[in-house]
């Protein structure tokens, strides 16, 4: 489960571009699931190589650690049904 975001300590000392550069730190909440669905959607429809594709690339670079995880294990298990059909 990932904690609520909290304010940082020294919130009240902050200039304010640093404020608001420490609340849209993507490290700060996880990546939203349709960010993941739309990666998998993409390479469902257009192969692999629709991870090398401009929207997909950034969409990939705003995913956190365990959204990665998630597309890289789902993308494995895809393509084995895949093979396992084809064989």
């Amino acid at each position: 489960m990932v904690p609520a975001m909290s304010l940082p300590p020294t919130w009240k000392d902050m200039a304010l571009e640093a404020f608001y550069a420490t609340l849209n730190d993507p490290d700060r909440r996880p990546t939203p699931q349709s960010t993941v669905e739309a990666i998998l959607y993409a390479v469902r429809e257009r192969g692999i190589g629709a991870l090398d594709e401009p929207d997909n690339v950034e969409r990939m670079r705003r995913c956190d650690q365990a959204a990665r995880r998630q597309i890289n294990e789902r993308i494995a298990a895809l393509f084995a049904t895949t093979r396992a059909h084809v064989q």
